[in-house]
């Protein structure tokens, strides 16, 4: 696959130059690569004399709540419309894949005309943004805002290194997926050399798991299905597994990746109930097959090893085209 690259360094500085606050924003249901990436952003415009302000339209994983000190993320609310977006000179919208993924505060970007900039490694599906820095062979959105603040000649405090490690750790697996390079290593060092520890970061992120997620794995192990020889992987979260678990959909977050690691399995599934016609699909590859095409025929997108979609649809409906899809795209994948 050849990387996509829009790296418009010098339209972003003069967007920094001639402005003075800033709207930062990424997908709903932000990761971590979202989060640390905005975090990191915030701390440069704020070195900056610059206002910023983070708001999301969906809240903060509690796991990631270390990175901020003063409530710097919130949610969209009520009061949010009009009196606060139209004093916004500009809106970073990071880690976003999708313009829809942005939801409500994608709408009152629209509304208030609010110039736009893309920070971003998933690949362009549609020209929504007025300037671009993207680029596709980043391990993480936060491997682009380091090379954006090393751009724009950036004095990394801690509280931005601090960030920036947190966010390429989280989309690079703790550095063992496949995105993983040279350069994020580098990256990742640099930021050490800053302060930054990563036994603690690691422990924030990954080593608080509250007993409830436990009691939804095991639920959701209880029921993985296979399919294809082995090959396929899948499981369907219901809300009642949830509400027996006293668990949040937030914390399915990395079963998919999980369920793909099962030794046979070259693709999992993760189908989660949001409504009677509403399902959220979470997918996960390795080796040839392209999840990110699996994810596209359900409207929905990513990377080549994992990608999502939301689909308004059921269960019943929704499982055999699933399974159709899968059957044909493992076909071509074994053909190459």
């Amino acid at each position: 696959m050849t990387n996509e690259a829009i790296r418009d360094l010098e339209a972003v500085r003069r967007v920094i130059e001639n402005g003075e606050h800033f709207l930062i924003t990424t997908h709903a249901n932000p990761d971590g690569d979202g989060i640390g990436s905005e975090i990191a952003l915030y701390h440069y415009l704020k070195s900056l004399g610059k206002k910023a302000s983070i708001i999301n339209c969906s809240s903060m994983p509690n796991n990631f709540e270390f990175l901020t000190t003063n409530h710097e993320v919130r949610k969209l609310n009520e009061d949010d419309s009009t009196a606060v977006f139209k004093e916004y000179d500009a809106a970073f919208v990071l880690d976003i894949g999708n313009y829809a993924r942005l939801k409500e505060v994608g709408q009152l970007i629209e509304f208030h005309k609010i110039p736009t900039i893309c920070i971003d490694h998933h690949p362009k599906e549609e020209d929504k943004f007025d300037h671009y820095f993207l680029d596709t062979g980043a391990s993480a959105t936060g491997e682009l805002i380091y090379d954006l603040l090393k751009g724009l000649d950036a004095e990394f405090t801690f509280s931005m290194a601090n960030a920036i490690y947190s966010a390429i750790m989280a989309d690079t697996g703790s550095f063992r997926f496949s995105n993983t390079t040279e350069k994020t290593h580098k990256i990742a060092a640099e930021m050490l050399e800053l302060g930054v520890n990563p036994e603690s970061v690691w422990s924030y992120i990954y080593g608080d798991i509250p007993p409830e997620r436990i009691s939804l794995q095991v639920e959701v192990m209880d029921k993985i299905q296979y399919d294809l020889d082995g090959k396929l992987a899948w499981v369907k979260v219901s809300k009642k597994m949830l509400e027996r678990a006293g668990a949040t959909s937030d914390q399915l977050e990395g079963f998919a990746d999980y369920i793909r690691n099962i030794r046979g399995v070259k693709a999992s599934v993760v189908l989660l109930e949001l409504g009677d016609d509403l399902t959220k699909m979470s997918f996960r590859s390795k080796g040839d097959f392209d999840s990110n095409l699996f994810a596209k025929k359900f409207g929905g997108g990513g990377h080549k090893y994992a990608s999502g979609a939301r689909i308004t649809k059921g269960y019943k409906e929704l499982i055999p085209e699933m399974l159709k899809e899968a059957k044909e795209l493992m076909l071509i994948t074994n053909q190459k």
